[in-house]
């Protein structure tokens, strides 16, 4: 870490610096504020991890690339602004971020990566801009603060595993846009209520909303073409409105449901 230092828990990156190194902080007990310069453009791999202590980091318009792992473990980081120069988070970029309350993501950003922000057990909204096109895998995963998100219109895809353990995700809303709908996304979101699945959607995967206790309500429409096996197993209260032929049903959990009402 010659390249950088740390004085009375401030980093300090010396003016010219393009890109801050992988593991250039890892794990410092010191690092309590960080103010990345204008000349910047990319936070490099695992550069944050580990700083138990940091609380706030500002990240510049020059920035375009928040590396892989780039802020994991960062207990003591509130809340993010990313600048409308980045457009992808990067895979685990805040993950395990426990005291991350609030993220603000610009229009800029197209791609959410995987596990970006898994484990950020006290974030309570998120903002997707309308410029959002995936949403990775385990994006959220075990947020378990979370209670509303709204997808733009833009995403076609959700990722596996996406919201999966959203304990509190009370309200979701699916866009036009959405055709998949991947591998146990909603999973244990134990306070989700109804949804509306819009025409746009052809598959519904795997235990996409298995245990969803409180599940009330469903709209499959017209295009749905396939449910995974589980999709909809220990949804013990749920009430279906169907107006659609499935080709391939393999919703093992799904079909029991329907065997419990006959």
């Amino acid at each position: 870490m010659a390249k950088y230092e740390i004085k009375d828990g401030i980093a300090i990156i010396p003016e010219g610096t393009q890109e801050i190194e992988e593991c250039a902080f890892f794990r410092s007990k010191e690092l309590t504020y960080v103010t990345i310069p204008d000349s910047v453009t990319e936070i490099g791999k695992e550069a944050f991890l580990g700083c138990e202590r940091l609380t706030s980091v500002v990240i510049p318009d020059s920035v375009t690339k928040i590396g892989e792992g780039a802020f994991v473990g960062c207990d003591s980081l509130t809340s993010v602004t990313i600048p409308d120069s980045v457009t992808k988070i990067g895979k685990r970029a805040f993950s395990s971020c426990h005291r991350l309350t609030s993220v603000t993501i610009p229009d800029s950003v197209t791609e959410i990566g995987k596990e970006a922000f898994s484990g950020c057990s006290r974030l309570t909204s998120i903002v997707m801009p309308d410029s959002v096109t995936e949403i990775g895998e385990r994006a959220f995963y075990c947020c378990s603060a979370l209670t509303s998100v709204t997808i733009p219109d833009s995403v076609t895809e959700i990722g596996k595993w996406a919201f999966k353990g959203c304990q509190r995700l009370a309200s979701v809303t699916i866009p036009d846009s959405v055709t998949k709908i991947g591998e146990r996304t909603f999973s244990h979101c134990y306070r989700l209520k109804s949804v509306t699945i819009p025409d746009s959607v052809t598959k519904i995967g795997e235990s996409a909303f298995s245990w969803c206790k409180n599940l009330s309500s469903v709209t499959i429409p017209n295009s749905v073409t396939k449910i995974g096996r589980g999709a909809f197993d220990g949804c013990s209260g749920l009430t279906l409105t169907t107006r659609w032929k499935i080709k391939l049903i393999r919703a093992f959990g799904f079909l029991n449901f329907f065997r419990r009402r006959k």
